[in-house]
């Protein structure tokens, strides 16, 4: 089989893929209707319930009864289902073939999607000594060639950065706000951690990196704003990778990465031209960030 033939047999299999996709939208769009149907009724019987309550006619036994109706769990169940809906209805209607790169740091990943994507270390990293890739990268074929990066602010980099770390290590609850993580004081050593957490063999590397996030704070917390940026593919690494050793050995602590939640990337594909197909980078497990896994 020739490489055109080939490219042709892929564009037909993903093709194939997304169009059993969408066969199953109207199945998933009723289940939608019919829980809104399910959700405006239950909200009907609960205003009717509370004006039998309230009615001046309604006996005082039949009031106690109605008391016990309790609607707030049933409503929560439902809005939940619908978000689960909701959900796997948007990815039934991606019009791309997502496919998601992950396992151990340094194994070649990156590498991969390099030969895929034609980028290069500029936009996703590759390294043999430390781990690079910091930031998940979702990454599509396009005529265009730029990243969006989807930003924190403070309360998501809280919840989904600190916090991982803070309950790791044994440590109170991440700072409220971004004031008090910026004067913040965080513990010398592992041995100033809580005894069970300070013998963790992994607690060395987890305080550090606490302790590192904390330090470039400057470099980054002007970006902790939520909402979405473009940028060019020549700016991007510092948005997605760690610092360098070089860099390090310079002694630069610029951690951009840190405000970034996402990151979409936009290029050309050079070899197999499908534009229905996206991939994943995903940064490295077993690096012992927090949660990793």
């Amino acid at each position: 089989m020739n490489i055109a033939s080939a490219q042709t047999d892929i564009n037909t299999k993903i093709d194939g893929i997304l169009q059993a996709r969408r066969q199953k939208l109207p199945v998933i769009e009723k289940e939608i209707t019919r829980w809104n149907d399910l959700q405006q009724n239950l909200q009907t019987l609960a205003g009717a319930v509370s004006d039998l309550r309230q009615h001046d006619k309604t006996a005082a036994e039949t009031r106690l009864n109605l008391a016990g109706l309790h609607f707030d769990p049933v409503q929560e169940a439902i809005a939940s289902t619908l978000s689960s809906l909701g959900v796997l209805k948007g990815r039934l209607m991606r019009d791309t073939l997502n496919i998601g790169v992950s396992g151990r740091a340094r194994v070649g990943k990156s590498t991969l999607l390099q030969s895929i994507a034609g980028l290069t270390d500029e936009q996703i990293p590759t390294g043999s000594g430390l781990p690079v890739t910091a930031v998940r990268s979702r990454i599509f074929h396009s005529s265009q060639a730029r990243a969006t990066l989807i930003l924190h602010t403070y309360d998501s980099f809280r919840r989904d950065v600190l916090q991982p770390y803070h309950s790791e290590l044994g440590l109170p609850e991440a700072p409220q706000s971004l004031a008090g993580f910026r004067e913040h004081r965080y513990p010398k050593s592992e041995a100033d951690l809580p005894s069970n957490k300070g013998e963790a063999a992994s607690s060395v590397t987890l305080l550090r990196r606490l302790k590192e996030m904390h330090q470039a704070l400057p470099s980054y917390e002007a970006e902790l704003t939520g909402g979405e940026k473009i940028v060019g593919l020549d700016e991007l690494r510092q948005y997605v990778a760690y610092p360098t050793s070089e860099q390090l050995d310079k002694g630069e602590f610029s951690r951009r990465y840190l405000a970034v939640k996402d990151v979409r990337i936009e290029c050309p594909f050079p070899h197999t031209k499908v534009s229905q197909l996206g991939i994943i980078d995903l940064p490295g497990l077993g690096e012992l960030a927090a949660n990793a896994e």
